[in-house]
């Protein structure tokens, strides 16, 4: 078999291949192969638009320029006028007021966490995160623009919660890591339900997609998966869908305004796709044969944080690699862009209003660029 499916009873607690691919224009492209010859070099990213950087605070406690940081995910406001980022071991959370697109470091606050804090998703004014220590209490926190907490979520021992996202009916998702699971919390009674993966899959990744399915990434699975509520049954059905190549080890997953789901394989060098009418069909439609793979020119890039912007791109960037990675839909291939940097460990990656951003996990910075029109 390659989709498992799952009808999920309530387990509570209280309190990039390409085969055919449209774009959002309508057209279609048809995949060719794309092999690089040993002589292929990433374009300067300058060429292709302007780079700069926010130097966040150290993790580590030293003076810029950081090593060995700490700095894991960042997320904007739903209007884009303030940003929220994690600096896991540092046990902070750093919000920013932005302007245009151009982030305010002057507006800059620092909120200290007792437990380390990891993923962050903007809702409204205020930020939800989630608190991942295995060794202490798990537990999703909300706060406001000031640091004041507005909620919090007691979560059970070992969930370990990692990635995190906002429904639109208000229910938070969680993936736990630590715990090989996904999570929806509802804010208002403080009921958790949890949907257990097979042991060791290392959930990481969720994303709330526009009809209100729940994919989500297993790192050490092999998979990737969707969590879907059944009109009928009001039962919660989780399929799985097992990856093309063995230990391919998935990390981000989005999707776009079509409905196609876009996923970076760290392992695989590749990128992920399906299709709409896969992706929003009927569980029986999820199977490994539907996904199409692309592969990243540069070996052992290590896909990892990637978005979508409103108007379909498709951007990520390589973590061992400093490089930063577009998907080219008019040639049906992909053009890197190297950042002329080594050893920032490219993490987490947004837009905002065409703009790209992106964490670097080692050196405390984020990195903003600017295509060329």
């Amino acid at each position: 078999m390659n989709d498992k499916k799952r009808d999920f009873s309530s387990r509570k607690l209280g309190g990039w291949f390409f085969g055919l691919l449209l774009t959002s224009s309508g057209a279609a492209f048809a995949h060719q192969a794309h092999t690089q010859s040993a002589t292929y070099e990433p374009v300067p990213i300058e060429d292709r638009g302007s780079v700069s950087y926010v130097q966040l605070p150290c993790a580590s406690g030293t003076a810029a320029p950081c090593d060995n940081g700490s700095t894991h995910e960042l997320s904007f406001s739903p209007d884009g006028t303030q940003l929220w980022v994690s600096q896991m071991t540092a046990q902070r959370i750093l919000h920013f007021k932005v302007k245009g697109t151009v982030i305010d470091q002057s507006s800059m606050k620092v909120f200290p966490m007792s437990i380390q804090p990891h993923g962050v998703i903007a809702q409204g004014s205020n930020v939800w995160i989630t608190l991942e220590d295995p060794t202490s209490q798990n537990a999703l926190m909300k706060l406001d623009s000031n640091g004041n907490t507005l909620d919090y979520i007691p979560l059970e021992p070992g969930a370990g919660p990692h990635g995190i996202d906002v429904a639109p009916d208000g229910a938070v998702w969680f993936s736990g890591k630590e715990g090989s699971l996904v999570g929806r919390a509802n804010p208002k009674t403080k009921e958790v339900i949890y949907f257990p993966l097979p042991a060791g899959s290392a959930s990481i990744y969720v994303h709330v997609a526009h009809n209100g399915d729940v994919w989500f990434t297993e790192l050490y699975g092999n998979a990737i998966g969707r969590i879907r509520k059944n009109a009928r049954t009001n039962q919660y059905v989780v399929t799985q869908i097992t990856l093309p190549q063995a230990d391919s080890q998935p990390i981000s997953i989005e999707t776009d305004n079509t409905g196609g789901v876009w996923f970076t394989l760290a392992n695989a060098n590749k990128l992920g796709y399906i299709a709409p009418k896969f992706a929003k069909g009927s569980d029986a439609k999820l199977v490994t044969g539907v996904i199409r793979q692309f592969d990243v020119p540069t070996a052992g890039a290590t896909p990892a944080g990637g978005t979508v912007t409103p108007a379909g791109q498709v951007w990520f960037g390589g973590a061992s690699i400093d490089l930063m990675i577009k998907l080219n839909k008019a040639k049906g291939e992909l053009a890197e862009y190297s950042l002329g940097t080594t050893n920032s460990v490219w993490h987490r990656t947004d837009s905002l209003k065409g703009v790209i951003f992106w964490t670097e996990l080692n050196t405390d910075r984020i990195g903003r660029f600017v295509p060329k029109r």
